[in-house]
Protein backbone atom coordinates (compact mmCIF):
# COMPACT_ATOMS: atom_id res chain seq x y z
CA UNK A 1 0.00 0.00 0.00
CA UNK A 2 2.81 2.33 1.06
CA UNK A 3 4.49 1.77 -2.36
CA UNK A 4 1.71 2.34 -4.33
CA UNK A 5 1.45 5.38 -2.46
CA UNK A 6 4.82 6.41 -3.30
CA UNK A 7 5.09 5.45 -6.97
CA UNK A 8 1.60 7.53 -7.64
CA UNK A 9 3.24 10.79 -5.42
CA UNK A 10 6.53 10.42 -7.77
CA UNK A 11 4.69 10.07 -11.29
CA UNK A 12 2.66 12.91 -10.14
CA UNK A 13 6.07 15.15 -9.15
CA UNK A 14 7.27 14.38 -12.57
CA UNK A 15 4.38 15.20 -14.64
CA UNK A 16 4.20 18.80 -12.67
CA UNK A 17 7.49 19.26 -13.07
CA UNK A 18 7.43 18.62 -16.51
CA UNK A 19 4.23 21.22 -17.15
CA UNK A 20 6.06 23.64 -15.21
CA UNK A 21 9.11 23.61 -17.17
CA UNK A 22 6.51 24.06 -20.36
CA UNK A 23 4.69 26.82 -19.06
CA UNK A 24 8.03 28.27 -17.86
CA UNK A 25 8.92 28.69 -21.64
CA UNK A 26 5.66 29.63 -22.70
CA UNK A 27 6.31 32.70 -19.91
CA UNK A 28 9.80 33.77 -21.41
CA UNK A 29 10.79 37.62 -21.94
CA UNK A 30 9.98 38.83 -25.28
CA UNK A 31 13.52 40.84 -25.58
CA UNK A 32 14.88 37.93 -27.80
CA UNK A 33 14.76 39.10 -31.23
CA UNK A 34 12.59 37.45 -33.86
CA UNK A 35 9.71 35.50 -31.72
CA UNK A 36 9.69 31.57 -32.56
CA UNK A 37 6.23 32.05 -33.12
CA UNK A 38 4.04 33.17 -36.40
CA UNK A 39 5.35 36.44 -37.41
CA UNK A 40 2.34 37.67 -40.23
CA UNK A 41 1.50 40.22 -37.87
CA UNK A 42 4.55 42.15 -38.72
CA UNK A 43 5.58 44.35 -41.23
CA UNK A 44 8.89 44.26 -43.25
CA UNK A 45 10.94 46.44 -44.77
CA UNK A 46 14.61 45.01 -46.13
CA UNK A 47 17.63 46.83 -47.68
CA UNK A 48 18.47 49.75 -45.82
CA UNK A 49 21.73 50.38 -46.17
CA UNK A 50 23.51 52.18 -43.22
CA UNK A 51 27.27 53.41 -43.64
CA UNK A 52 28.04 54.97 -39.50
CA UNK A 53 31.49 55.80 -37.68
CA UNK A 54 31.48 55.65 -34.11
CA UNK A 55 34.86 55.83 -31.34
CA UNK A 56 34.34 52.09 -31.27
CA UNK A 57 32.98 49.16 -33.47
CA UNK A 58 30.22 48.67 -30.74
CA UNK A 59 28.99 52.32 -30.71
CA UNK A 60 29.08 52.48 -34.31
CA UNK A 61 26.99 49.34 -34.56
CA UNK A 62 24.06 50.83 -32.51
CA UNK A 63 24.11 53.95 -34.09
CA UNK A 64 23.46 52.58 -37.24
CA UNK A 65 20.79 50.19 -35.72
CA UNK A 66 19.07 53.67 -34.57
CA UNK A 67 19.13 55.13 -38.52
CA UNK A 68 18.24 52.18 -39.28
CA UNK A 69 15.10 52.31 -37.95
CA UNK A 70 14.04 55.73 -38.87
CA UNK A 71 14.76 55.15 -42.30
CA UNK A 72 13.04 51.76 -42.31
CA UNK A 73 10.36 53.91 -41.03
CA UNK A 74 10.24 56.67 -43.52
CA UNK A 75 10.85 54.21 -46.43
CA UNK A 76 7.58 51.80 -45.24
CA UNK A 77 5.78 54.92 -44.57
CA UNK A 78 6.31 56.17 -48.39
CA UNK A 79 5.41 52.85 -49.43
CA UNK A 80 2.67 52.27 -48.08
CA UNK A 81 1.16 55.93 -48.80
CA UNK A 82 2.64 56.53 -52.31
CA UNK A 83 4.62 59.61 -51.33
CA UNK A 84 8.67 60.45 -51.64
CA UNK A 85 10.23 59.59 -48.73
CA UNK A 86 10.66 63.31 -47.94
CA UNK A 87 7.37 63.80 -47.23
CA UNK A 88 7.56 61.12 -44.40
CA UNK A 89 7.18 61.98 -40.73
CA UNK A 90 10.27 62.25 -38.27
CA UNK A 91 9.50 60.07 -35.26
CA UNK A 92 11.32 60.18 -32.12
CA UNK A 93 13.92 57.03 -31.13
CA UNK A 94 11.68 56.52 -28.26
CA UNK A 95 8.81 55.81 -29.98
CA UNK A 96 10.77 53.97 -32.98
CA UNK A 97 11.89 51.88 -30.30
CA UNK A 98 8.25 50.70 -29.27
CA UNK A 99 7.33 50.32 -33.09
CA UNK A 100 10.19 48.26 -34.09
CA UNK A 101 10.08 44.40 -33.09
CA UNK A 102 13.41 43.42 -34.55
CA UNK A 103 16.08 44.00 -36.62
CA UNK A 104 17.18 41.67 -39.61
CA UNK A 105 21.14 42.02 -40.41
CA UNK A 106 21.30 40.78 -44.11
CA UNK A 107 24.83 41.97 -44.93
CA UNK A 108 27.07 43.51 -41.81
CA UNK A 109 30.68 44.88 -41.95
CA UNK A 110 32.04 46.09 -38.50
CA UNK A 111 35.37 48.30 -38.28
CA UNK A 112 37.24 49.43 -35.10
CA UNK A 113 35.23 52.43 -35.47
CA UNK A 114 32.54 51.90 -38.52
CA UNK A 115 29.71 50.20 -39.41
CA UNK A 116 28.33 49.58 -42.78
CA UNK A 117 25.33 46.91 -43.53
CA UNK A 118 22.27 46.34 -45.28
CA UNK A 119 19.50 45.53 -42.77
CA UNK A 120 16.25 44.56 -42.55
CA UNK A 121 13.61 46.25 -40.41
CA UNK A 122 9.93 44.69 -38.60
CA UNK A 123 7.29 46.80 -37.29
CA UNK A 124 4.67 45.28 -34.75
CA UNK A 125 1.69 45.68 -36.73
CA UNK A 126 -0.19 46.07 -33.48
CA UNK A 127 1.70 49.31 -32.21
CA UNK A 128 3.01 50.93 -35.59
CA UNK A 129 -0.17 50.35 -38.05
CA UNK A 130 -1.67 53.72 -37.24
CA UNK A 131 1.78 55.61 -37.54
CA UNK A 132 2.36 53.46 -41.29
CA UNK A 133 -1.46 53.96 -42.61
CA UNK A 134 -1.88 50.12 -42.72
CA UNK A 135 -4.49 48.03 -41.20
CA UNK A 136 -3.88 46.77 -37.94
CA UNK A 137 -5.06 43.93 -35.61
CA UNK A 138 -6.30 44.43 -32.20
CA UNK A 139 -3.46 43.80 -29.09
CA UNK A 140 -5.12 40.77 -27.57
CA UNK A 141 -3.88 39.33 -24.22
CA UNK A 142 -1.34 36.21 -24.25
CA UNK A 143 -3.71 32.70 -24.23
CA UNK A 144 -3.96 31.64 -20.75
CA UNK A 145 -3.87 27.85 -19.44
CA UNK A 146 -6.21 27.06 -16.96
CA UNK A 147 -6.35 23.78 -14.75
CA UNK A 148 -8.77 22.84 -12.77
CA UNK A 149 -7.44 20.98 -9.52
CA UNK A 150 -9.59 18.78 -7.52
CA UNK A 151 -8.66 17.91 -4.54
CA UNK A 152 -10.06 14.45 -2.85
CA UNK A 153 -9.73 11.89 -0.19
CA UNK A 154 -10.48 11.37 3.40
CA UNK A 155 -13.36 13.48 4.89
CA UNK A 156 -11.68 16.26 7.20
CA UNK A 157 -11.44 15.23 10.43
CA UNK A 158 -11.72 17.41 13.64
CA UNK A 159 -8.20 19.12 14.58
CA UNK A 160 -6.29 17.28 17.02
CA UNK A 161 -6.08 20.02 19.62
CA UNK A 162 -7.76 22.75 20.85
CA UNK A 163 -7.41 26.24 22.45
CA UNK A 164 -8.88 25.41 25.64
CA UNK A 165 -11.42 27.40 27.13
CA UNK A 166 -12.45 28.91 23.79
CA UNK A 167 -15.44 27.09 23.38
CA UNK A 168 -17.99 25.75 25.96
CA UNK A 169 -17.48 22.30 27.04
CA UNK A 170 -16.76 19.45 28.96
CA UNK A 171 -12.66 20.56 29.59
CA UNK A 172 -13.76 24.82 29.94
CA UNK A 173 -15.95 23.89 32.68
CA UNK A 174 -13.06 21.46 34.83
CA UNK A 175 -10.80 24.55 34.00
CA UNK A 176 -13.17 27.12 35.89
CA UNK A 177 -13.57 24.64 38.72
CA UNK A 178 -9.82 24.85 39.50
CA UNK A 179 -9.24 28.44 39.26
CA UNK A 180 -12.14 28.69 41.55
CA UNK A 181 -10.73 26.19 43.67
CA UNK A 182 -7.44 27.50 43.39
CA UNK A 183 -8.02 31.48 44.17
Amino acid sequence: MFRRRFVALLISLCALVGISGVLYAQMESGDRGIPPVDSSGTLEITGVHVDVSGKDGQSARYEGWRVAQRQGFKAFWAKTHNRPISEAPTVPDSTLDDLVSSIVVEREQIGPNRYIADLGIQFDRARSAELLGVGGDVRRSVPMLLIPVLVTGAPRRRSSFAIRGSAPGPSSERLRARSTMSA
